[in-house]
């Protein structure tokens, strides 16, 4: 989560949710320091629910599809409707703050530096 290190900040309320999934210290490794992490520590912390090996993942949709299409459908669909149910302003509230903030920064001569830096260090994108 490289957003600091671009002179930018979080967006898509990861200021919110990563802390409540992973916890204040952790998030803030990842969001602050933008510490990479790896996919056990993702599942670990539920910001995935599966982990498969490399190339495995087609197969492991297609056995994951089978099983629900296996169960009664409208049981699943009410279901989803209940797990999706809940307040979901303070989210929306979030990603307007982070939005706003987000583009006040994308204007700033810090962001551009960082930017260029970015591809400095990288290179051009290959195709």
């Amino acid at each position: 989560m490289p957003f600091v290190d671009l002179g930018l900040v979080p967006e898509a309320a990861s200021s919110l949710l990563v802390p409540r999934l992973a916890g204040r210290r952790r998030a803030a490794s990842w969001l602050l320091l933008g510490d990479g992490f790896d996919a056990a520590e993702a599942r670990d912390v539920g910001l995935v629910s599966h982990v498969v090996p490399d190339g495995s993942a087609p197969a492991a949709l297609g056995a994951m599809i089978g099983r629900l299409r296996a169960k009664p459908g409208l049981a699943l669909q009410i279901t989803q409707d209940l797990l999706r149910r809940g307040s979901s302003a303070e989210i929306l509230e979030r990603i307007e703050l982070e939005s706003g903030y987000f583009a006040e920064r994308l204007k700033s001569e810090e962001v551009k530096r960082a930017i260029r830096a970015f591809f400095e260090r990288k290179g051009p994108p290959s195709l």
